[in-house]
């Protein structure tokens, strides 16, 4: 019989030893041609499948793997069609590479260890997270590690991230650009912020205490603020003064208000609000009232409020070298007039300026300002106790001044490019300009990076104020304060020392106000003596009293305030 014919997709039935059941083959209902399939000769080995040519031929085949046809041959799934899921046993390796040369390996019940078989030196196992974005601009995060838990089941500030380290770009990305901070994120009770950040210049910045457990840790070049006082606390000689029209040391210590009949102005110490507080970090701030405008300014007009820098003190710009730093001054300034206002740093012993602009952009608010002074590899600053610095914040300023162009990197004085565009504080009586928190740091900053506000202890920044200016007693609160021992040199003449609770930059001047008694042991009072300085020093100086009468030579007796409590001595060594 040549062939086994079923009709209509019928079936032929192969059945078992008891004819129970049976297995079958079954053509498909409609075949377009003819099929033929022609059987191996001879049976497989163990494991073998029966395969076919594609022409009808069969034949027995060892079953395939996952392992690709040739090196880098194969992908495991495609750009379309994904695998979705991928399931490895403890101790799982996948590994990476011609030669595996890195293994990432799952560390049982612990975690992922990612290794790099090589032994030779300078083969790290390096792990790059790379953005696709391809034009990066300020702020912009390039690749962040998050850490959270959202898989916690109390407390609604679980599922939320704790901490993270994200790159953050500090401008925008170009050919020879590519700054970047490292930002570290932190949360107590709610989502990570930034706590601490290491700028692309190497600048640490924390919201909180730096604590070394041993060591010290130092996060600047100069352990005190470069600027005394800028934060207004300090201010020995009076809180308020009015009617100013000259130059002079009026009100906060180590500001010098500067007024060439540009208006007449009170200046007072002034005590910010905890909304101000809030805003600003500052307790006090400067502040300076149009109480007489100056609505036309005369060429030569002007008025800047003035800060000095020792001379020995800015040896750390290391002016008139190749290594001159950029300077960072940055302030808290609230303003009644808006527009464009000029800050002018002043090199004394080489006369030169670098004057930088800054806008008051909303009347009366508070807003920081960040203005970065370009080096100065020309001018010197001599290494002595004479003034070397000065920053100059100008309030007005006559044509004399604004005539130029303004003078952005450092040069020799023209007074014409100094306060170009300069807007008038003096043009009405509504106008006030407040002044605080003044910093300057060594090096190029922006808001993002620039260090925290220096803050010193009341008792650290008096200190540094009295080099420059000391009085006794320091206020006007008390009455009958002895100011110290002294003796008769003869009936008229009374000698006493009175040793400086700080030396002094340079030997002071002196100067007495409000009314002194001598009391000597034999008579009591006597006498309202007028005050003097036989000698003054920087450590201590020698006051002699004249006008009394009736005095033994030699005899010791006591200098005392009066009942008034307004009685001064006062020492001055401002630069």
């Amino acid at each position: 019989m040549a062939e086994i014919r079923v009709n209509a997709t019928g079936e032929l039935k192969l059945y078992d030893s008891d004819d129970s059941n049976y297995v079958s083959f079954k053509s498909g209902g409609t075949v377009s041609s003819n099929v033929t399939w022609t059987l191996p000769t001879a049976d497989g080995s163990n494991g073998q499948v029966l395969t076919t040519n594609g022409s009808g031929t069969l034949s027995w085949a060892t079953a395939s793997s996952a392992d690709p046809s040739s090196a880098d041959g194969d992908s495991l799934g495609t750009a379309s069609a994904e695998w979705s899921d991928l399931y490895l046993a403890d101790g799982g390796i996948v590994y990476f590479g011609n030669d595996q040369d890195i293994r990432l390996t799952h560390n049982a019940d612990k975690g992922l260890i990612l290794k790099h078989s090589a032994t030779a030196d300078d083969k790290p196992v390096s792990l790059t997270l790379q953005t696709g974005e391809t034009d990066i601009a300020a702020s912009d995060v390039i690749g962040k590690i998050d850490f959270q838990a959202p898989d916690e089941g109390t407390g609604t500030d679980a599922i939320l991230v704790a901490a993270g380290i994200e790159a953050v770009s500090e401008g925008d990305f170009s050919s020879s650009n590519n700054a970047t901070k490292l930002s570290f994120k932190t949360a107590a009770s709610e989502a990570a912020a930034e706590k601490m950040s290491l700028s692309s210049e190497g600048v640490l910045t924390t919201s909180g205490d730096i604590v070394a457990a041993s060591g010290s840790v130092r996060n600047r070049p100069n352990a005190k603020p470069i600027i005394i006082n800028g934060s207004m606390n300090i201010s020995q000689r009076s809180t308020s003064v009015s009617s100013l029209t000259g130059q002079d040391y009026n009100t906060v210590d180590r500001w010098k208000t500067n007024i060439y009949t540009a208006g007449t102005w009170t200046e007072t110490q002034e005590s910010l609000s905890t909304a101000n507080l809030n805003t600003t970090g500052h307790t006090k701030a400067l502040k300076m009232d149009c109480t007489s405008a100056d609505g036309s300014l005369g060429s030569g007009d002007a008025i800047h409020l003035q800060t000095r820098l020792e001379a020995q003190d800015c040896q750390l710009f290391k002016y008139g070298t190749a290594s001159a730093e950029k300077l960072t001054l940055s302030f808290w300034v609230k303003a009644t007039k808006t527009g464009t206002n000029i800050v002018e740093a002043y090199q004394f012993d080489d006369d030169r300026i670098c004057c930088l602009s800054y806008t008051v952009s909303s009347s009366d608010t508070w807003e920081k300002k960040i203005l970065n002074f370009p080096a100065d590899a020309t001018g010197v600053i001599d290494n002595n106790t004479g003034p070397g610095l000065s920053f100059n914040f100008y309030m007005a300023a006559g044509t004399d001044y604004t005539s130029g162009t303004l003078a952005t990197t450092w040069a020799s004085r023209t007074d014409a490019n100094r306060a170009v565009g300069q807007v008038n504080h003096a043009d009405s009586t509504s106008n006030n300009f407040h002044l605080t928190g003044v910093q300057l740091e060594i090096g190029e900053f922006s808001s993002s990076t620039l260090p925290p506000f220096q803050y010193e202890s009341y008792q650290e920044n008096i200190k540094r104020c009295e080099r420059y200016f000391q009085q006794f007693p320091s206020t006007t609160t008390s009455s009958y304060i002895v100011a110290g021992n002294g003796f008769a040199y003869g009936s008229g003449n009374v000698y006493l020392t009175w040793p400086h609770r700080t030396s002094m930059r340079a030997d002071p001047s002196f100067a007495a106000t409000g009314t002194w008694k001598i009391f000597y042991s034999a008579t009591g009072q006597n006498g309202t003596p007028a005050l003097a300085a036989d000698y003054s020093g920087a450590d201590n100086t020698t006051v002699q009293m004249t006008d009394v009468s009736g005095l033994t030579a030699g005899v010791g007796l006591v200098l005392q305030q009066s009942a008034d409590g307004n009685a001064r001595m006062q020492l001055e060594s401002e630069l």
